[in-house]
């Protein structure tokens, strides 16, 4: 008999939650907050020709005793504050974002308020030292709710939520009445119950005079809703218009910032000319680090990693290639004495435990290294122990390349230019969203530059990336970085159309203010100006670059017979500068020394092709785990509703509660 039972309750649940046997609100009704119901539920609206509703609630709470949840004090109440309110406007849903005021709030009994949400004001009634378990309580809360600006031209409307879907228990009897300041069209008002969304009209109404209520008592479950919807003529309400006088006024300032940024940009133009010129070896006393982040501007950790073979050409370690084409350095010597300090610092992280190393294996290891002491680049002149590993010296020695190729590239009163030029632009982008404020009061619209900034700030990163390549005259990266500067510029002007409230007249103005910042990001890295001493060094290296690329095997065998080494010498640099296989092809078939600092065991003869390739493939990937080790290191209220009229908790208002 049991096990029949239970089946038959298991099949009567499973009904149930597929809704073939239970109502809708079956599960609103089971799982309601038992420990407390109200009986009766009454709400007075006044409403002012102001669009100001005073609201009285009266609330009869009846606290269960029977069930062991625990003391309870009184009830809470939270009532929305921002709200997106959907309507039928020429045919057309629109929704609207409005922010409302909730003034003069008045309880009954002991209650406290927290005003500190964006979205809703809370209530908490009753006294924490005083329990209510077993008691009928009846509580009477007022308050004014004010509305906005409906900032719709046709009509005006009363849509509100009497009763909120946002109650945790049920409603056994809820009444209403709602005073309008003057008369309205009778046929043009419809009330919603239901959970929320419901649809269903109700004809539970009568209008004596201007007054509205309802025939008999409303029963609800909880989070069941009950709305008022009525269309009224136009300026029925009589309230203040925001003026235009404030879209005008934001209008002449981006204007006027966008004229200044482009007079300012005009008059700080001066651009230093990079002219490449024939050489046949890098700059004197620069290595490749160096030389890497004069012409790009950055520098990768694959140019950090090429002064392993810029060491082993100074005779200081030596390269060993095994019969897989596996690579190790064998410490030769100390470096030589006009070594910079990062150098030596990264040379010793990498033989500190031993003479020799395996290139695979040596971001394995973490090593306690004490760092050159008298170094500028730290505040003590004493040695100190840390735990490093080479990769990661490699990652934050970067800065200090930066440093010692002559700190930054750019004059710094062009650099502040562009600056201030971008800080104008910021401005332009955030009046709009000022203004869609002002025009709603609703506070997220400020956070609406979020969006634009995070598309803004990479678009000039490519935007100045672009200048950079200009500067090295590398048409590829030119290429690639105006593509992704283009896509972010289009991104940035697509959320400045979607991001802001379309019902506020002056939505346009962030289009504006988006076009307007794409174009003085241009003219701000448009002004940056190269320093005289990096703009004659970046010539020199683009005149290397050009020379190892489109050299001919003649020029090579000359330069061979009066440097035998000079490819080796070389290697390094065009390493760093991404033409490796390129400067290798320019040697086959010519004769070459040997290198000094290679032991080649994978055959016996010396491939210059095939140690280019090993260089180039087994280097890169050091380079890639390098960067992985260093970074691994550490390195609104109530939803929308619709004419038509409209539907159970859609209007304004409402919200809900609980016991506490």
């Amino acid at each position: 008999m049991f096990k029949k039972l239970f089946y038959l309750l298991l099949v009567m649940f499973l009904l149930s939650v597929t809704g073939i046997l239970m109502p809708s609100n079956f599960f609103a009704y089971a799982f309601n907050n038992a420990d407390y119901i109200i009986t009766d539920y009454d709400v007075v609206i006044d409403v002012s020709e102001e669009n100001v509703y005073s609201i009285t609630e009266t609330i009869t709470a009846e606290f269960n005793t029977f069930i062991n949840v625990g003391a309870k004090h009184g009830i809470y109440r939270y009532i929305p504050k921002q709200q997106l309110v959907s309507r039928d406007v020429n045919g057309k849903y629109v929704d609207y974002n409005y922010q409302v005021k909730i003034k003069n709030i008045n309880v009954n009994t002991t209650f406290i308020i927290d005003n500190s949400s964006l979205d809703y004001l809370y209530i908490q009634i009753g006294d924490e030292d005083i329990t209510v378990n077993g008691e009928t309580i009846t509580y009477i809360i007022s308050y004014d709710y004010i509305l906005p600006y409906d900032r719709i031209e046709t009509y005006d409307d009363f849509y509100f939520n009497l009763v909120g879907d946002g109650w945790d228990t049920d409603i056994e009897n809820f009444t209403f009445t709602v005073n309008m300041p003057k008369a309205f069209n009778e046929t043009k008002i419809a009330m919603y119950t239901g959970i929320y969304g419901s649809e269903i009209i109700s004809d539970n109404l009568i209008i004596i005079g201007n007054s509205i209520s309802n025939i008999t008592p409303i029963s609800l479950y909880a989070n069941e809703a009950v709305t008022v919807r009525l269309e009224l003529e136009n300026d029925y309400f009589i309230v203040t218009k925001p003026s235009i006088l404030l879209a005008i006024i934001v209008v002449v300032i981006i204007s006027g910032l966008f004229a200044i940024c482009v007079v300012y940009a005009l008059k700080s133009r001066k651009t230093t000319r990079v002219v490449p010129t024939v050489e046949f070896y890098p700059p004197e006393k620069m290595n490749p680090s160096e030389l890497a982040y004069i012409l790009n501007g950055i520098v990768r950790t694959k140019d950090m990693t090429a002064l392993i073979i810029y060491w082993a050409n100074k005779g200081a370690l030596k390269i060993i290639v095994d019969e897989n084409n596996k690579i190790s350095l064998q410490k030769i010597s100390e470096l030589p004495d006009y070594s910079k300090d990062y150098e030596r610092n990264i040379f010793a992280l990498i033989f500190a435990k031993g003479s020799k190393v395996n290139l695979d294996s040596l971001e394995n290891t973490n090593t306690s290294f004490d760092f050159i002491p008298n170094s500028r680049y730290f505040k003590s002149n004493n040695s100190f122990s840390t735990t490093k590993t080479v990769g990661n010296e490699m990652y934050n020695s970067r800065y200090k390349v930066k440093l010692e190729a002559g700190g930054g590239r750019y004059e710094n009163k062009s650099l502040s230019n562009a600056i201030l030029l971008l800080l104008f632009s910021t401005a332009i982008i955030i009046l709009p969203s000022v203004l869609q404020f002002l025009y709603t009061g609703i506070v997220t619209q400020m956070l609406a530059i979020i969006p634009y900034f995070i598309i803004f700030l990479p678009m000039c990163f490519f935007i100045y990336k672009i200048k950079e390549s200009m500067f090295s005259h590398n048409n590829k990266l030119i290429t690639i970085y105006g593509i992704l500067g283009a896509l972010f510029a289009i991104g940035l002007m697509l959320i400045c159309y979607y991001v802001p409230d379309k019902t506020v007249t002056a939505w346009y103005l962030q289009l504006l203010a988006g076009g307007f910042a794409i174009l003085i990001a241009f003219m701000s890295f448009n002004i940056l100006n190269l320093k005289q001493d990096i703009a004659e060094k970046m010539g020199k290296i683009i005149g290397f670059k050009n020379f190892i690329i489109t050299c001919e095997q003649d020029r090579m065998r000359l330069l061979l017979k009066d440097n035998p080494q000079y490819y080796f010498d070389i290697l390094p640099y065009a390493y760093v500068l991404d033409i490796t296989n390129e400067f290798a092809s320019k040697f086959k078939g010519l004769e070459y020394e040997p290198p000094k600092f290679v032991t080649y065991s994978g055959n016996n003869l010396f491939d210059l092709i095939l140690f280019s390739s090993i260089i180039n493939n087994s280097f890169n990937s050091f380079s890639s785990r390098a960067v992985v080790s260093a970074t691994s290191r550490g390195m609104n209220g109530s939803s929308s509703g619709g004419f038509g009229g409209g539907f159970s908790g859609g209007g304004f208002g409402g919200g809900g509660g609980g016991s506490w």
